[in-house]
């Protein structure tokens, strides 16, 4: 594991940041995901509360509080289309990423004038 004689990283070294970045995304899009939930709970709550207005007959501009609430619930369902999506992939990148092959790796690299052979047991 490491970087191999001709200066590139094995399939377990670029495997590993490539899991580290499916975490992260995944990590990112579960956050998303938690906004999501918190302006669904805001347009919820701002929706009942026009309601008590209404069934109260107390004066409301009903008009912008309406929008208000179609907002919030816009902006949930975006955040829900873009949480979802950031843990699908990363989620698929921490799967997909290669993995350190289970065995002895040996390598060879030929330059000019020298051969070298590396490996790991």
């Amino acid at each position: 594991m490491g970087e191999q004689p001709n200066g590139e990283l094995d399939d377990g070294e670029r495997g590993s940041g490539i899991r580290l970045a499916g975490w992260i995304t995944a990590g990112s899009g579960a956050l998303t995901l938690g906004g999501a939930v918190v302006t669904l709970h805001l347009a919820q709550d701002r929706h009942a509360s026009l309601v008590a207005d209404l069934q109260a007959e107390r004066p409301t501009d009903v008009s912008t509080r309406s929008d208000e609430v179609q907002h919030y619930l816009t902006a949930s369902s975006v955040l829900f289309v873009v949480g979802a999506a950031g843990v699908a992939t990363g989620v698929t990148l921490v799967l997909l990423a290669p993995r350190d092959a289970a065995g002895p790796k040996v390598a060879v690299a030929a330059q000019p004038g020298q051969l070298t052979v590396s490996g790991t047991f």
